[in-house]
């Protein structure tokens, strides 16, 4: 999203640029800038649909994180902030330990950046000039903003549309951040930090507001040209360009109070959203199968979205009882269920994590309580895949992630690898062609998936009574792929998920490990 920064000569380096100082970003400190922006942007405050993006959980705000980085600047008296730029390559989670390094720290200009793993999630920069900062609050006064972000679509957005008018952030709760970052004296006072936080009210509500990702800002803060009066503070934009292809939005706007005169360029991206398995496809699909797993249980571990809700619909549409597995989405999961209508009978909603044993013997419990036996286990969960360099410094973030990957597949089989045996059903685990052909910076999702097709290589051996199968699909449309650059790509879960529950229909040979592509 953004071209790397340049290293500063290695004589002009911060001591923290060697290994640098470990920071985490709280959900206090969220719910602070939250309420001091006024920001209500869903990524970062609700963790239902944040778990529908490609990031799985909450993001902390791109201005926050910039601002969390800037309080890692020594302080500089008798200095104050002329231009600020903040980049975002990358997201910053909530609670996830990172490492703050100063990589330029000069006389008049120092930055920043916010690391997790050897991934650079946040760029900071800021420029000074001799003076004293601005402490003065400004006046309050009406305020005209939105309680919910804008559900945009890229063609609501328009070139010469203006927005952002009527803001005003809660003062109290933005001097109480500021001062905790300590960001007075680091040259920015409360009006420069409003400026920065208005930005982040301006993408994540209304331009584009809910598919908002901040790309980057820059904010030239010009004490030369200051407003008299009582120095309420106003603020607005113009969007400049929108350039499709790449789902950009270019914004111009201003923001002025009684002692600052601040110009804001804001370019942010309008994610694209993940759409639901289109149920009439998987009709089409399937009908030459009809039936064909009728009598047949089936518990589905991570089938709420995407191809996991995609095959948990197309067993159900050839007559298996299909337990879906999921852990917190349960709005998703009933909507799956929903979209059935009458086949929707067949879905037996199962949520909690499968990474717990006590969960796993649940729900096998469950089924037999039912009645049933089980015949099928497809493990569909996996953590969103990080992208990651394989690096030094990376090992801590890929470790974590392998593990936890791992046992969403681990955990189900020493509970119901025996069983599935015994009744001599099947296991399949979906994988990924990544696993054979990887793309470059992605290695832990990678090891993950080689490391499962592994676990049931061995699984194979060892319950040679089943059978098994790992499912390498390529890139689809799902919501790791709802990014701004990956918009349009891959192929649709319909197809592969009815490809799926015919050949489990069919026979496969047991005690060895089918690769289904």
């Amino acid at each position: 999203m953004s071209a790397p920064a340049s290293a500063a000569p290695a004589a002009r380096l911060s001591p923290l640029a060697a290994d640098g100082e470990p920071v985490v970003v709280g959900d206090d400190l969220v719910q602070r800038f939250r309420l001091a922006s006024r920001d209500e942007n869903p990524l970062h405050v609700d963790a239902g649909y944040a778990r529908t993006t490609s990031f799985g959980e909450p993001v902390v705000y791109g201005v926050l994180g910039g601002l969390v980085a800037l309080a890692g600047v020594a302080p500089r008296p008798g200095q104050v902030a002329t231009r600020v730029t903040l980049r975002f390559p990358g997201a910053v989670l909530v609670g996830r330990p990172l490492r703050r390094l100063v990589v330029v720290d000069e006389p008049d200009r120092v930055e920043v950046h916010l690391v997790y793993g050897a991934a650079r999630t946040v760029e900071a920069a800021v420029e000074f000039a001799p003076g004293p900062v601005d402490r003065t609050v400004p006046s309050g006064g009406p305020v005209s903003v939105r309680a919910t972000a804008r559900a945009a679509d890229l063609n609501d957005l328009a070139e010469g549309d203006r927005v952002g008018e009527g803001w005003q952030p809660r003062w109290d709760e933005l001097t109480d951040l500021a001062d905790r970052l300590g960001l007075a004296a680091r040259g920015l006072g409360p009006s420069a930090v409003a400026a920065l936080a208005w930005a982040s009210y301006l993408a994540g509500m209304e331009a584009p507001g809910r598919a908002s990702l901040l790309a980057d800002i820059t904010a030239e803060l010009d004490r030369a040209a200051p407003v008299g009066g009582s120095g309420r503070l106003t603020s607005g934009a113009v969007i400049d360009r929108v350039v499709p292809r790449f789902r950009l939005l270019a914004l111009t706007g201003s923001v002025r109070a009684a002692a600052l005169a601040a110009t804001l360029k804001v370019r942010v991206f309008h994610r694209p959203t993940a759409d639901r398995p289109e149920v009439a496809v998987l009709r089409s699909l399937l009908a030459p199968s009809r039936d064909a797993l009728a009598g047949r249980s089936a518990l589905v571990i991570g089938a709420s979205r995407g191809l996991g809700a995609a095959i948990a619909q197309a067993l159900a549409l050839v007559g298996a009882e299909v337990y879906a597995g999921f852990h917190r989405s349960t709005a998703d999961a009933t909507a799956m269920r929903a979209d059935l209508g009458i086949d929707g009978g067949r879905v037996h909603l199962v949520p909690g994590d499968a990474a717990d044993p006590a969960w796993c013997r649940a729900v096998r419990r469950r089924v037999e309580d039912d009645g049933r036996r089980l015949d099928l286990l497809v493990l569909n969960a996996c953590p969103p895949p990080l992208k990651v360099p394989l690096v030094e410094g990376s090992a801590d973030v890929a470790v974590t992630y392998l593990s936890r990957a791992l046992d969403l597949v681990r955990t189900p089989l020493t509970v119901l690898a025996q069983p599935i045996a015994r009744a001599g059903g099947t296991v399949v685990a979906v994988s990924s062609r990544w696993a054979s052909e990887p793309e470059p910076g992605w290695y832990p999702y990678v090891m993950a998936k080689s490391a499962a097709e592994g676990m049931l290589r061995a699984a194979a051996a060892e319950y040679p009574e089943a059978r098994w199968a790992v499912l390498r699909p390529s890139r689809l449309r799902t919501a790791f792929n709802a990014t701004p650059m990956a918009a349009g790509l891959g192929e649709p879960v319909e197809p592969v998920a009815a490809d799926l529950a015919g050949r489990l229909a069919g026979p496969l040979d047991a005690g060895v490990l089918h690769v289904l592509a």
